[in-house]
């Protein structure tokens, strides 16, 4: 995780930094302002699906409760709206 936050920190950092060197057009700056940051939301959004997805892993399958449930037969009956 460390190696993609300073991945995004030296992209992000190189990307604002071209834009204020004034070499590009007023018009492309908003354009690589956005792709900047639609770059940044999406690590983030991977990150958290990421995340989420070892906690869901974690609740549903490593409890203590889960082995004893899967060891026990269930019929259908038990199950009540």
């Amino acid at each position: 995780m460390l190696v993609l936050w300073v991945g995004l920190f030296v992209l992000f950092y190189e990307g604002f930094a071209l834009i204020q060197t004034g070499v590009i057009h007023v018009g492309m700056r908003a354009q690589m302002t956005h792709a900047i940051f639609n770059v940044f939301f999406l690590a983030l959004t991977v990150m958290l699906l990421f995340s989420s997805a070892i906690i869901l892993y974690g609740g549903l399958f490593r409890s203590l409760e889960v082995s004893h449930l899967l060891t026990t037969p269930a019929r259908e009956e038990r199950s009540s709206a």
